[in-house]
């Protein structure tokens, strides 16, 4: 059962950084420092889920940047010291958020990159548990600004990868002195438990901060543990981006289309991710109740297709 909680409060934050919004969510059950951050890249791939693969990366990429722009003021990360910046790497999701292309693009150099391998499952009694075979921290610094990029549904992969970055810190009598997680799509749900950890880590490192910043909303998330809507009743979002997603997909449409789908399918494995796009809208077009709702079906589906037909056709020189 869910807990009752208060309504969220979000608090518009001057942010000095082109085609970036920023909002502060103040909520007692989400981290101290949640944010909001609206960009077009993130929009674009929230609404246009055929996009995947390359173009997919680099709107990520774009993403990154503007969160890395945003975090040079708000964390600060000016005046820090490059030795003791690094990106926790979430294998294999974490790979294409593109931190460390962003971080070459903003600052002209590369990050210090640890790795972890998390890949979570689920019991038959719907608990969700993680797998991790693997784990390098060979580059994790003392006093550690550690920056993370990963899709975050029920929370129980990036816990216990900061668990984990926890128990290797403390290996070599060191301390984290902030994280910042960056989610181009992120559940109340992980965000919870997110904040049950920060309660932790605090007592841990004496100063620990801990910043999340949602890329366009901090999003409900659906029985099965993986599908974040707009149009889900515990979203999260700034009037003005619920209104926008409502007018390219409907609010019909919007309520049942995941936000992110499958990050790992949706970039390292597009033809797979395209054809269950493809069968998905053509379900979901039998269903729908407007013209509108079918109009964006249709569309999705078109693009898909096109996608598709370059993804399985022979290779050529550029």
């Amino acid at each position: 059962m869910r807990m009752a909680t208060c309504e969220a409060k979000l608090v518009r934050v001057s942010a000095p950084v082109s085609g970036v919004e920023l909002y502060r969510v103040v909520r007692e059950d989400l981290p101290r420092n949640q944010y909001i951050m609206v960009c077009e890249e993130a929009l674009e791939i929230h609404t246009k889920p055929w996009l995947c693969g390359e173009r997919l990366h680099e709107l990520a990429k774009g993403v990154a940047v503007r969160f890395l722009r945003v975090l040079h003021r708000e964390l600060p990360l000016e005046g820090v010291p490059l030795d003791r910046v690094c990106e926790l790497t979430i294998l294999a999701g974490g790979l294409y958020y593109m931190l460390d292309e962003a971080f070459k693009e903003v600052y002209g150099r590369s990050l210090q990159r640890c790795i972890i391998s998390a890949k979570r499952y689920q019991l038959e009694d719907g608990t969700w548990r993680v797998n991790m075979n693997y784990g390098n921290f060979e580059a994790l610094p003392d006093r550690a600004v550690v920056l993370i990029g990963d899709t975050i549904a029920t929370g129980t992969t990036i816990t216990s990868s900061l668990r984990r970055l926890r128990d290797a810190a403390a290996e070599r009598g060191y301390s984290v002195e902030r994280v910042a997680i960056l989610t181009i799509s992120g559940a109340v749900d992980g965000s919870r438990r997110l904040r049950e950890l920060e309660e932790e880590l605090r007592e841990e490192w004496e100063g620990f901060e801990l910043y999340v910043f949602n890329c366009c909303a901090v999003f409900g998330l659906e029985p099965n543990g993986t599908d974040m809507p707009y149009g889900h009743p515990e979203t999260i979002a700034p009037p003005d981006v619920v209104a926008l997603v409502n007018e390219r997909l409907g609010a019909w449409l919007a309520r049942r289309l995941c936000s992110i789908f499958d990050w790992g399918d949706r970039t390292k494995n597009p033809v797979k991710h395209l054809r269950e796009l493809i069968e998905l809208t053509e379900r979901l077009e039998a269903e729908a109740p407007d013209e509108k709702s079918v109009a964006a079906l249709r569309e999705i589906r078109r693009r898909a297709l096109e996608e598709l037909k370059v993804r399985t056709s022979p290779l050529s020189l550029k």
